[in-house]
């Protein structure tokens, strides 16, 4: 679904705008017989210019002027120049139509800091200009009505700060290349669109406000390379010509710091809008450019709104309609777009087969659009190439009636690096394509652009209703994603074959998220099927998947068909009505160091023998624990499963507890086997244990006889020990030496801590595993219940601190519970004089340096010094209690000593000696 740019932009010239406009005029000549209606009738044939100094040539026109004011006195067939400074060019609601092949009817050239005000000006030759202005500044056009085959209005180079407003400008073009008005742009270069276009010097600043610009057959309404160029409150249409398509584009805005905002525009027959940024435009960089609150309505053909930029853009609050999509081209394209903002803008298009949004870039905010598509077929609501970017908030619906023919579309659709794509709204209707997706991030490839890593997806409601498909679909073919986390989402599906969650990848995190099924024929809540590799290092918890329809086919929490390894699939709860189905599926081979824990699985209760809680298929070197499966016809149904560890697991109200084939080496302790038919069935398998070693001992069998009278590894000491005394037997030569007596109590290791302010939150890692708590207990259940040590360590809490950190729990059989007390830090504070000091409390010392101290100090007993360097020491002896706030400010004493006495005295009669000695001298 990569688009092509380039060849978008070989028939792109230009940038956008559309909605209600004034009544086009079929013909530029048709303009000039109705200004001549305006005027007095009289007609002047030839070239009229009004110089600089405000001289008038030829003398006898139809020009007249009172001081800077120059008047038109009836229509002028030819031009008229216009090259006067602080003038007004009153036009008398006058015509001046230049029939003369490639000239300008009126050209504003030199001027600075004039108006030109009610006149039309009408260009009836195949290349001239309505009104072509150029080195010129100030520029004020008012009430002025413009029409050309080739270009109404001209604003060419060194223009600054110009003004046109309640103007309106005509095109019909009878030629391949034409528009409404050009800003900034070389003539010359618009009969090559598409190679090069040069700027003109300064062009700059240029405003339309309440402006009409309708075109037809033309290829834009007006195209820009100006700095500054500002289009509000105005009307654009364009009319494209379907049998050739001359329409090519509404306009072309390739500007810096350029505005297009509160405009109705409308097209037919057209293919683009909007070009913001570098097209074949030599020397120009693009950026600050603002495109808001617009109304576009587009019909027959629908209008591709292309921005080009280069840095920061903001289109926000534009509203798109329209119908007859072009299939494969978008409707709003975005390229190489750093910084730049598409947000609250509105979509709606009907019959379409092109994406709404494609953008690419780095730095880029997609939030709170709204998509609605009718019939759409073959698109993406927002399709993007990004990177340190956010897609936020967003809402993408589309639906086709089933008379309509399938869809095949995708929501959003990223591929790249560091986003987040969060809190957006899907809703899919009445699509029938596996290429279907709400939410799709493309695999990556061999090309760094293309790699897909460490995004986030989170929060965001999918609904996929009436279809196949996926509510989300990370990675693709050879190439997955990776550091990728996927949580928080909020997922419904129905249909044929819906999925859920689908992925292929390595090292990431797919928790927290729900999923509701409802499944005609089959669904997986989350799994990797279709792909070429396996996934490893993912993580996959805490997930809530339920399945409430009975589907003819297979219903599936997990299913993966082609390897996952180093993977952990704990903490997550599924719930299905289906006939036909498991808990979790693994199929083919490549399956090794899996962590499968704490999952509960709860299936009707109905007796076909098609519902399997576990299969796996070549499962190497694994843990399945701690998991709850209830009434699953065959709990645990393996093959090729080899040097796997299971225990602790819930298996309730089965026909058949375990099914082996081609396995050996397997462990089973401390499960629970209730209310079951069969316990084993086993073809071409071996070395099975079903118990460890005295005091761990095996499981559970609810139909265990046996009694427990005695205790020890050969239970043969008096006194039980929760362990029968006989062996249960299985089957097939098996038995379970230990048996229990009673289900499994999973031991618990509790922290309870005591101080904390309530709501304030603590934790504590066990094992490997952090649970963070506001309440008074964290509690942790023993899913490896071998005996062996576990380490623990509690966090700190700021502004407390605790009695225990860390430590270890030695596993016998038993859980422990440890108590952690809190206590608030006491805060010595104060003053100290001289500013600079060093305060010592017990064996730690704190330096002052600005004579202002505050110390955090546990609770007891304290010596507490100020120490300064020729100054007395001040010693304290303190009680500090936990929270207390104590204020202990201290001056500090220079010492009194006796040698200081005697050394000032000597210096005193010193000075008074010498003093006598001036004063006998000065006497004699």
């Amino acid at each position: 679904m990569k688009i092509k740019i380039p060849a978008l932009l070989f028939v792109a010239i230009s940038v956008v705008i559309a909605g209600s406009v004034l009544p086009l005029v079929g013909n530029p000549a048709d303009v000039n017989s109705q200004a001549a209606s305006y005027g007095s009738g009289n007609t002047i044939i030839g070239n009229i210019t009004i110089l600089p100094n405000g001289t008038i040539t030829p003398v006898n026109s139809a020009v007249t002027h009172s001081g800077n004011v120059f008047e038109l006195g009836a229509n002028i067939t030819g031009s008229l120049t216009f090259m006067a400074s602080n003038s007004v060019l009153e036009g008398g609601y006058h015509a001046v139509t230049d029939p003369f092949n490639n000239s300008s009817s009126i050209i504003i050239s030199g001027s600075s800091s004039s108006s030109v005000e009610d006149v039309t000006a009408a260009s009836t030759n195949l290349r001239g200009l309505g009104i072509e202005i150029k080195n010129s500044s100030q520029i004020t056009l008012s009430k002025v009505t413009a029409s050309s085959h080739f270009i109404a209005l001209g604003i060419l180079q060194n223009v600054t700060h110009g003004s046109i407003t309640s103007s309106s400008f005509y095109v019909n073009s009878t030629g391949s290349t034409s528009l409404g008005i050009s800003v900034g742009i070389n003539v010359s270069d618009l009969h090559n669109i598409g190679s090069l276009i040069n700027t003109l010097g300064v062009t700059n600043n240029i405003t339309f406000e309440h402006d009409t610009v309708s075109v037809i057959n033309a290829t834009a309404n007006f195209l820009t390379v100006s700095n500054g160029t500002v289009f509000e409150d105005s009307n654009f249409l364009i009319t494209g010509n379907e049998k050739n398509n001359a329409g090519s584009a509404i306009g072309a805005i390739l500007s810096n710091n350029s505005k297009f905002q509160n405009n109705t525009a409308s097209a037919t027959n057209v293919t683009f809008g909007i070009l913001n940024g570098n097209f074949g435009v030599s020397s120009v960089v693009y950026h600050g450019d603002r495109i808001s609150n617009n109304s576009f309505s587009i019909n027959t053909r629908v209008l591709e709104f292309g921005f080009f930029s280069l840095s920061p853009t903001m289109i926000t609050g534009n509203t798109f309609t329209g119908n007859l999509g072009q299939q494969g081209l978008p409707e709003l394209i975005l390229d190489i777009a750093n910084g730049t903002s598409i947000s609250g803008n509105t979509f709606s298009f009907n019959n379409t087969s092109a994406t709404n949004i494609y953008a690419e870039g780095d730095h880029l905010n997609l939030s709170h659009n709204f998509m609605i598509s009718s019939n759409a077929s073959d698109f993406a609501g927002i399709q993007a190439e990004l990177f340190n970017s956010t897609v936020l908030a967003n809402s993408i619906l589309t639906a086709s009636a089933p008379d309509f023919r399938p869809v095949s579309y995708y929501g959003i659709y990223v591929t790249g690096m560091h986003n987040t794509i969060n809190s957006n709204t899907v809703s899919l209707a009445n699509t029938s394509s596996s290429e279907t997706a709400g939410i799709y991030v493309e695999g990556g490839g061999s090309s760094s652009s293309l790699y897909s890593d460490r995004n986030s997806i989170s929060y965001n409601s999918v609904t996929i209703t009436n279809n196949s498909g996926y509510a989300i679909e990370l990675g693709s073919g050879l190439y997955g994603i990776s550091n990728t986390i996927v949580t928080h989402n909020d997922i419904s599906i129905s249909g044929k074959e819906p999925n859920g969650i689908i992925f292929l990848g390595s090292n990431n995190t797919i928790s927290d998220n729900y999923i509701s099924m409802n499944s005609t024929v089959s669904s997986t809540g989350i799994g990797s099927f279709g792909f070429q590799n396996s996934s490893s290092y993912d993580t996959i918890s805490g997930n809530v998947i339920h399945s409430y329809k009975t589907a003819t086919g297979g219903i599936f929490g997990f299913y993966f068909d082609h390897g996952l390894t180093h993977s952990s699939i704990t903490g997550n709860t599924f719930s299905s009505v289906g006939i036909y189905g498991s808990g979790v599926e693994l199929v083919t081979s490549n399956y090794a160091f899996l962590n499968v824990a704490s999952n509960s699985f709860h299936f009707a209760d109905n007796s076909t023998s098609q519902i399997y809680g576990m299969i796996f298929a070549s499962l190497y070197n694994s843990t399945v624990s701690n998991n709850t499966l209830y009434y699953a016809n065959h709990s645990i149904y393996w093959s090729n499963a080899q040097h796997d560890v299971v225990n602790g697991n819930y298996l309730y109200n089965q026909y058949e507890v375990i099914s082996l084939s081609d396995s050996s080496n397997l462990t089973f302790y401390q499960n629970d086997f209730i209310n079951f038919t069969k316990a084993l069935s086993i073809t071409n398998s071996n070395n099975l244990s079903f118990n460890l070693s005295y005091p761990v001992g095996g499981n559970y069998w609810s139909n265990y006889t046996g009694s427990d009278r005695y205790s020890g590894p050969s239970q043969n000491k008096a006194g039980s020990d929760g362990i029968g005394d006989t062996p249960y037997t299985i089957g097939y030569g098996y038995v379970d030496h230990y048996p229990l007596m009673k289900p499994w109590t999973r031991p618990v290791v509790t922290f309870i801590e005591s101080g904390l302010s309530p709501g304030t939150a603590w934790s504590v890692t066990f094992n490997g595993k952090n649970i963070s708590s506001d309440n008074s207990e964290i509690t942790f259940t023993l899913v490896d219940s071998t005996y062996q040590i576990f380490k623990y360590s509690i966090t700190s809490v700021n502004g407390y601190y605790q009695n225990l950190s860390s430590g270890n729990f030695s596993y016998g059989g038993l859980g422990a519970s440890y108590t952690i007390e809190y206590l608030k830090y006491a805060h010595l504070y104060g003053t100290v004089t001289p500013g600079v000091v060093s305060i010592k409390i017990g064996n730690t010392t704190y330096n002052v340096t600005n004579g202002v101290y505050n110390l955090s100090i546990k609770a007891g007993n304290y010596t507490v010094q100020f120490i300064h360097s020729g100054y007395l020491t001040k010693t304290y002896s303190l009680t500090l209690t936990p929270g207390e706030e104590k204020n202990l400010s201290v001056v500090l004493a220079k010492p009194v000593n006796t040698l200081y006495y005697v050394a000032g005295g000597i210096g005193a009669a010193a000075v008074i000696i010498g003093a006598l000695v001036v004063i006998m001298r000065r006497k004699q």
